[in-house]
Parts: C-alpha cells; sequence; structure tokens
C-alpha cells in the first residue's frame, strides 16, 4: 500500500457578527446593577410612557402594511423601524429594572465608604465631593464618580481620616478623606 501524501492542515472559522465578538467584553450594566431610587423611578415611568405609546406603532405598522408594495414602502419601513427600536427600549429597561439592586444613600453604620456614600476629599489639587454611585448614573461632572472608577475602587471601604494614593500623569497624588456622609 502506497503512503498517502500529508495534506496540509488547514483551520477553518466561523464567520462571527460583530455583536458576538465583542460578548467577551462585559458592558457596566451586566456588570454594575446598582441604580438610585430616583433612576428606578424615572425608568419606570420612562417604561409606562414606552408601552402606550407601543399600540399605536404597532397600528401604524399595520396601517402601512396595507398600503401595497412594501419594497418600496418608505412609511412602512420607518414605521417598523420605530417599533423595533420602541421594543428594544422596552426590553432593555425592563431588563434594568429586574436586575436592579437599589443604592442605599449615605454610609453604614461604620461610617465607611460605599456606593451611596458621599465622599469629601482633599489633596494638593484642593477639595473635591464625590458621590460613589453605580456605573449607569456615574457622571464625573457632576460630582458622582462610579465605585469601579479608579478613585471610587481606591475609596471603597475607606474611612474619614485615611489617605489613599493613585498615580496620575506619571506623579503620586494623594487623597485624604475629609468627609463621608
Amino acid at each position: 500500500m502506497e503512503a498517502q501524501p500529508e495534506l496540509p492542515s488547514v483551520r477553518m472559522q466561523v464567520p462571527r457578527r460583530r455583536s458576538e465578538q465583542h460578548r467577551k467584553y462585559q458592558r457596566p450594566s451586566d456588570v454594575d446593577a446598582f441604580l438610585s431610587v430616583g433612576a428606578i423611578a424615572g425608568l419606570k415611568t420612562e417604561l409606562e410612557r414606552l408601552e402606550k405609546e407601543r399600540p399605536k406603532a404597532a397600528d401604524d405598522v399595520a396601517r402601512y402594511k396595507e398600503m401595497g408594495d412594501l419594497s418600496e414602502n418608505a412609511a412602512y419601513t420607518e414605521a417598523k423601524f420605530h417599533l423595533r427600536r420602541l421594543n428594544g427600549r422596552i426590553d432593555s429597561i425592563k431588563e434594568r429594572l429586574k436586575r436592579a439592586i437599589v443604592m442605599p444613600e449615605g454610609t453604614d453604620a461604620s461610617g465607611t465608604v460605599r456606593v451611596g456614600a458621599t465622599v469629601t476629599i482633599r489633596s494638593d489639587r484642593g477639595e473635591k465631593t464625590y458621590q460613589v454611585v453605580g456605573s449607569q448614573e456615574a457622571d464625573p461632572s457632576r460630582g458622582r464618580i462610579s465605585h469601579l472608577s479608579p478613585l471610587g475602587q481606591l475609596l471603597m471601604n475607606k474611612k474619614v481620616g485615611d489617605t489613599v494614593r493613585r498615580e496620575i500623569d506619571g506623579k503620586d497624588v494623594a487623597y485624604d478623606i475629609v468627609l463621608v456622609t
């Protein structure tokens, strides 16, 4: 029997959608479900509004579908897109509310920094006050930092009088915790 020539090894790759390529990266909302009472109330209000708007959007799709040729019916295409976007937003809000962890206000009994606490820190750059919140509500320009941010992580579980250090632009910056409420 004659020896068969060895064929080169071929690795076949299965095409993947862009959304699947990024699945290994978790969105903050997948990891962090902390929401304030106000944010939860806002989401519930938006959900009610969207659910009231949905029947009209579904009626629009049905009405435009009756107009005939769907391949050239721009009104039908737009109505269908609007309904899909509406349904996606409704599903997204329902999922966020289902996973929501109500963020407590202030510190715990021991006075340590936790999600919901307001912290005043002092450095050579001056004094600043931040509220430590979940990543979905973070807005540093309004003094709301995520507990997952570099500074937020440093502040977690610290008390008044503690000092945390962070390197910024190659320079070691010390932050003294002045007040935790």
